[in-house]
């Protein structure tokens, strides 16, 4: 013990050893902030890419289902008009056929 300080204890400061640590603890960070702004701008592209393949997908989707409901509208009038050939074209409304049929 000298001075009432327990030996251990050293409060003298090396200038040099300060100022290293210092200097390295300042690039450790910057380099550390500029690979996480870094990773953030990738994570934000793959975001943004994602959500253009999302709204890409509900266009094609709605291009789809259009394609579905005009081919259903298409195949609903071919038989509407088929049926009208059929009951045209039945036994009991052509005359020469009439007779064949029951009333």
């Amino acid at each position: 013990m000298q001075n009432g300080h327990p030996s251990w204890l050293d409060w003298k400061v090396n200038v040099q050893t300060l100022v290293t640590g210092v200097l390295g603890a300042a690039v450790a960070l910057t380099v550390a902030y500029f690979t996480l702004v870094g990773r953030v701008s990738k994570l934000e592209d793959h975001v943004s890419a994602i959500e253009i393949a999302a709204a890409n997908q509900k266009q094609d989707m709605r291009d789809s289902l259009n394609e579905i409901k005009a081919s259903v509208k298409d195949t609903n009038t071919k038989v509407d008009r088929l049926n009208e050939q059929l009951f045209v074209s039945s036994a009991g409304a052509r005359p020469e056929t009439r007779r064949w049929s029951k009333p």
